[in-house]
C-alpha cells in the first residue's frame, strides 16, 4: 500500500490458545488503529493484537497481525482458529489424509493442540504480516 495513505484497522485481541478469547463471535473490538499504508500488507481484512507469546519470535507478543479474511488456510501457513468459542493464532499442521489437524506455536513451550474435528475447524483468516508500529489510537464511538 502506498506509504502516504493512512489506514484505520479494527483490532481484535488474541491470547496465547491456552486462555484464548472469547470474542470474535460477538465482534468486540479491542481498539481502532491507524496505520501507515506502507505498514499494511494488500489484502489485509482485519488486523489482531498478539498478547501473548506463544508464537515469538515469528510474531512478537504486543504486535499487531494482520489477517486476510478466508475460511481455509492451506498446511504451514499460519491461521486465525476457533476452538471452543476461543480464537488462537497459530500454525495449521494438516496430515496428509486429514485424519489429524494440529495447531502449532512458534514458541518451544507450547504443546500442540490436536484440533477436536479435524474437517471442521473454524478458521477466520490467513496471516499477511505483522507490525509494532501504529500511529494514533483513536477510542471506539458507537
Amino acid at each position: 500500500m502506498n506509504s502516504d495513505t493512512m489506514i484505520t484497522i479494527e483490532i481484535y485481541p488474541v491470547e496465547p490458545v491456552i486462555g484464548g478469547v472469547e470474542y470474535y463471535h460477538n465482534k468486540t473490538v479491542l481498539e481502532k488503529l491507524i496505520f501507515a499504508g506502507s505498514d499494511v500488507p494488500n489484502g489485509t481484512s482485519f488486523g489482531f493484537r498478539i498478547l501473548g507469546d506463544d508464537m515469538e519470535p515469528e510474531l512478537p507478543r504486543g504486535c499487531v497481525a494482520f489477517f486476510r479474511a478466508c475460511l481455509r488456510v492451506e498446511n504451514g501457513q499460519v491461521g486465525v482458529f476457533s476452538l471452543n468459542k476461543k480464537l488462537c493464532c497459530k500454525r495449521i499442521d494438516i496430515n496428509k489424509d486429514r485424519q489429524r489437524v494440529r495447531l502449532l506455536s512458534t514458541n518451544p513451550d507450547y504443546e500442540p493442540i490436536i484440533a477436536p474435528d479435524p474437517r471442521n475447524l473454524p478458521t477466520f483468516g490467513q496471516l499477511l504480516g505483522y507490525t509494532m508500529n501504529h500511529l494514533v489510537f483513536q477510542p471506539l464511538t458507537n
